[in-house]
Formats: structure tokens, C-alpha cells, sequence
């Protein structure tokens, strides 16, 4: 069977892009690491058969949540950052994703902080968690499969539970609070919820499309990191292991991670940057700056997510600090029993220049959604997606049910748009409750517009007539509530 255009054209369009991150995906050492840092992770890496970056990545994603939400960055006296940073590592099967996921969460048990991780997500449960004294206000949901959750994030969006709404927060370290069921108010004040691990490109790609086909921020804040991809020969895995066993057999992560979340919790931690790091910083602000001036002036190429760059540096610069200085004293076989609190000028540099490389990463992958936008000539078109809305089985039509029945892609709001188009052409009302659970409900048959149809009207009579088995029971109680007559 010959394949369709969209698929010619849209695998295409990933492999080059997926090609062309990875391309530009390692990370460039000498400007974002002390060398025995740099020495470390190469080994530890190449011991499993992952990468160096693929250890950074994780080892980052537990850290920040070991600082925990009461540690910040002073910047001024009235503006203060947190740690909390989401990411993204991806790479291809077969390239160490799991073991390097293995190498950076088996020492949380070791040091009895693997409690701190959250296997199945839902938001009550996320809040449960953090509620839980021993969790000390911090979840980490970090994963080998991170795309699975980042699906579970789009699903829920769509289901109107404004999943990615409450993550833009949480990455603000902002206190979240919600109603039980006795109507009491709880309150997390300084949650820490840490996103990151580690996902094949493909699937990736699928869902950020989706997820950058609503701008609310969220896809800008995962920063993402694309590694070449190298299977080692099993002499050269086996020559890295004799190298970390007579380098570092004695250096633990565990102690590590032990550390940074004692002392993090012990006190509210507050941080500052040396006056010559601030000057380096400044530089680099003012370069962002600059650059939305120009956006601005022109009205082009406008990008919201540049503004976030700021951010991310600073927060950036905490980590890596922390993180430097712990594991290079684990590395010189000393204990430490402090942390500086004045963050230098090169660990400045080394956080600016590692948020341009992720600035470079998430340009690619932007680059890609665009063009796979623009390509995809076989989409769902008006007419199809009207036919499948009226064609929809029962009276009640959710948007996420429409897209679960379609074989091509297809948005969300452009679903709700053709929705609220049909509800002009008087074949139903495009009914909201909450503001966010969008549904259409379709006129009974005999209502039908006079004249020639949009869809065959004894199909359409012998689908409304059925029911939608993917409509939740509380949803069509809720519909039947308000439209009894149907």
C-alpha cells in the first residue's frame, strides 16, 4: 500500500530535525563543567553505554528537587529565584536512557530519599504527596518513559483538568492549595515539583506538537537535550568499568544527594552571585533585552519563550554550583559540611552558556513542529472534522473523543472551532461548563437545517441514536442534567 503524503513528508521532516538536534546536542564541557566533573560524568556515561549528557540530565533532575522550595537565588533584595527547572533527555533506543535513569535514582534509595519519586501521577495525588511530612514539600516525577506522563499532561488538559496551567505554577514554586472533601482548605506554601528524564524523539516530537498548539507557556519551560546517539562495543563498555572502578570506586552518589537534601532542609538556604558573576549575568540579560527590544519594535518573529531564558540562567547557576561543589568534594574524597553561598563568576558563565544550548535545542524542535505544521497537507481538514463531530456517536460530542476516533492529526481547538462553526450552520451549541468541559451537543433530527445536509441524515439519525462508550458517566449524568428532554 502506498504510503500517504503526510507520512512521506512528515517522517522526513523528524528525521532531519531529530538528526540535526543531535547534531548540535553535545554539550560542549569545556564551557559548562569543571574538568573532574566533566571526567566523571564521561565515565560514569560510558560505563552503561549512555552518555555523558544523558548523566548530567538526570543527575540535574534529582538535585534540584534535593534543594528543595525554600532554597533561591538572590538576584535583589525584592526578586529572588527558586531551583525548580523541568527538562528533557532525549534519545534514540538502545542509547542508555534506562541505564542512565538506573545510574542517577538508585542512590535516592540508597540514602532512603526514593519516597521523594512519584510512579503514577494525578493531581490529587501529586498534592497528597507533597502534603506527606516526610516528602519535606518535594515530588520528584522523573521517569525513563518521561513521554508517557507528558501524555498524561496533554489527555487531562483536554479533559478540562488544566493540567498545564498548574505546572506553569508549580515551576514558579507558587503555593498551591486545594478543597477537600470536608471543604477544608490545604495548603502547599513552598512546593517543589521537579519534571524530567529521559523519552525517545519520535513520540516526543508527536506531543510537543500538540503541547506548542496552545500558548500557555508550558512546552517553553521544558528544557531539552538531544545527545548523539553511540552504541559502544562491548571491550570499550568494558574498559570504561575498569576506568570507573580504579577511578571512582569509592566516590557515591548517594552521599551526594544526602547531603545537598540535609542541609537544604535544615534552613532556608538563599544564595547570591559574586559582584564579577554579576556582571557576566548582566551581560547576558542585557543581550535578551535586546534582543525582545528588536522583537518588539518589529512585531516579527516574536517568541515569548526568549524571555524565560533569563530565568532559566539564574536557576541554572544554582544547581550547577550546588552540584559542583558537593560532587567535587565527593571527587577529592572529602566530606563537606557547608556549601558556599556565593556563587562565582565561572559558575555564572558555565549556566549561560549551557541556557544557550538548551535555547539552541528547543529552536530545533520549534523549528520541526513549524514545518511539520506547515507540511501536513493530509490533516483533517474542515470538512472531515465536521463529518466526524455530527457523525460522533450519541447526542454529546467531547472534543478528546473526537480525536481519539481520528486516524490524522488534529487540534484540539481546531476541532472546537469547527464545533462552534457548526453551531452557526444550526446543527448544534457548543456548550462550556467551568469555563474548560467543551462539548457540543447536536439538535435532535427532526431540528436538522433544511435542504442539503453536511452529512447523510439517516446516519445521522442512527448515531445520535447510539451511545458514546468513551463519554464518562459523570459527564453524560452532567449533559443529561442539564438537557433532560434527550
Amino acid at each position: 500500500m502506498r504510503p500517504s503524503k503526510r507520512a512521506r513528508v512528515g517522517h522526513a521532516t523528524l528525521n532531519e530535525n531529530i538528526l540535526h538536534a543531535q547534531q548540535v546536542g553535545a554539550i560542549n564541557w569545556q564551557l559548562v563543567a569543571p574538568e573532574p566533573i566533566t571526567d566523571f560524568l564521561e565515565v560514569q556515561g560510558h560505563s552503561v553505554s549512555s552518555s555523558p549528557e544523558q548523566i548530567f540530565m538526570g543527575l540535574l533532575a534529582v538535585l534540584r528537587g534535593l534543594l528543595g522550595g525554600t532554597t533561591k537565588l538572590i538576584v535583589r533584595p525584592n526578586y529572588k529565584e527558586c531551583a525548580i527547572l523541568y527538562s528533557v533527555c532525549l534519545a534514540d533506543p538502545g542509547a542508555g536512557k534506562s541505564a542512565a535513569f538506573e545510574v542517577v535514582t538508585r542512590p535516592l534509595a540508597e540514602c532512603q530519599l526514593a519516597g521523594l519519586i512519584v510512579d503514577r501521577y494525578t493531581q490529587a495525588g501529586l498534592f497528597d504527596h507533597l502534603m506527606n511530612e516526610r516528602h519535606g514539600g518535594v515530588a520528584l516525577l522523573i521517569s525513563s518513559e518521561l513521554g508517557m506522563f507528558l501524555e498524561s499532561v496533554l489527555k487531562r488538559q483536554v479533559e478540562g483538568a488544566g493540567e498545564r496551567q498548574l505546572f506553569c505554577r508549580l515551576h514558579d514554586g507558587s503555593m498551591w492549595s486545594r478543597i477537600t472533601g470536608n471543604s477544608d482548605r490545604m495548603e502547599v506554601t513552598n512546593p517543589c515539583v521537579i519534571i524530567g528524564g529521559y523519552s525517545q524523539p519520535e513520540p516526543f516530537i508527536d506531543t510537543y506538537l500538540h503541547l506548542t498548539s496552545r500558548n500557555d507557556g508550558f512546552p517553553d519551560r521544558l528544557l531539552l537535550s538531544t545527545p548523539p546517539s553511540v552504541a559502544l562495543h562491548e571491550e570499550e563498555i568494558d574498559e570504561w568499568n575498569e576506568v570507573l572502578v580504579d577511578s571512582y570506586q569509592n566516590v557515591k552518589l548517594s552521599r551526594v544527594y544526602s547531603f545537598v537534601a540535609e542541609f537544604h532542609k535544615a534552613a532556608a538556604r538563599e544564595y547570591s552571585m559574586s559582584e564579577d558573576g554579576k556582571v557576566v549575568f548582566r551581560r547576558y540579560a542585557n543581550e535578551i533585552a535586546d534582543k525582545l527590544n528588536e522583537q518588539w519594535r518589529e512585531r516579527r518573529g516574536m517568541h515569548g519563550n526568549l524571555s524565560k531564558d533569563k530565568k532559566t540562567c539564574l536557576r541554572l547557576a544554582l544547581n550547577l554550583h550546588v552540584l559542583y561543589f558537593v560532587l567535587g568534594e565527593e571527587l577529592k574524597g572529602r566530606s563537606p559540611t557547608t556549601v558556599p553561598m556565593i556563587i562565582s563568576k565561572e559558575t555564572i558563565a558555565q549556566a549561560v552558556e549551557l541556557t544557550k544550548y538548551f535555547a539552541s535545542q528547543r529552536g530545533v524542535y520549534e523549528k520541526c513542529c513549524e514545518e511539520l505544521t506547515e507540511n501536513d497537507d493530509d490533516a483533517v481538514n474542515n470538512d472531515d472534522l465536521r463529518s466526524k463531530i455530527l457523525l460522533h456517536p450519541g447526542p454529546f460530542v467531547k472534543p478528546r473523543n473526537v480525536i481519539r476516533r481520528l486516524t490524522r492529526s488534529a487540534r484540539t481547538e481546531a476541532i472546537v472551532n469547527e464545533m462552534r462553526a457548526l453551531q452557526e450552520l444550526g446543527y448544534g451549541t457548543l456548550h462550556c461548563r467551568g469555563a474548560v468541559h467543551k462539548a457540543f451537543l447536536k439538535v435532535v433530527p427532526g431540528k436538522l437545517p433544511a435542504g442539503d445536509l453536511l452529512v447523510d441524515r439517516e446516519a445521522y439519525i442512527a448515531q445520535f441514536r447510539k451511545e458514546d462508550n468513551m463519554l464518562q458517566r459523570t459527564e453524560a449524568a452532567i449533559f443529561r442534567e442539564a438537557h433532560p428532554d434527550l
